[in-house]
């Protein structure tokens, strides 16, 4: 078997015990297939999905901040890592890599309505407020942007 098809079985593998919520497991397979490849993206991607399971939040950064250096246009990537600053509450953070998902990816409700809500953690309600409304206008909908932009008009009247 070559380095190929061995790795091909590790993620395999390793997609096996993720799904079956075995992640320490898991990122042990992408430890290996790291071993016969550091290029690979998908791994380190994978083994970041695990870690957060896991609350390992500063290694599932470094694993997501991997795969933007490996594949910078890989706007997945940055919404996860995005995700974990917020829950940092690293706010400043995540609006710049919630921002890189924009560039890639300018039609997605969900990032507006994600990077508004980090804005309006920072106090910056104008600028959630037109993240939620942009994020309305791409799905009307979407009840958690109305609701939000609704509590950032209240504060942004309270200042």
């Amino acid at each position: 078997m070559d380095n190929k098809e061995k790795i091909a079985e590790l993620k395999a593998e390793g997609e096996k015990c993720f799904l079956a919520e075995k992640y320490v497991e898991a990122i042990e397979y992408c430890n290996e297939a790291i071993k016969l490849d550091s290029k690979d993206s998908e791994v380190y991607f994978n083994r970041g999905l695990a870690y957060n399971e896991l609350k390992k939040h500063v290694e599932a950064i470094n694993d997501f901040s991997e795969v933007i250096k490996l594949n910078p246009k890989d706007n997945e990537a940055y919404f996860n890592r995005g995700y974990l600053y917020n829950d940092l509450q690293k706010y400043e953070e995540a609006i710049n890599d919630f921002s890189e998902v924009i560039k890639l990816d300018p039609e997605d409700s969900t990032i507006y309505y994600t990077r508004g809500f980090a804005y309006a953690e920072l106090g910056k309600y104008e600028e959630a407020i037109s993240d939620y409304e942009k994020a309305l206008e791409l799905d009307p909908e979407d009840i958690d942007s109305q609701n939000e932009r609704t509590l950032a008009l209240k504060q942004l009247e309270n200042k």
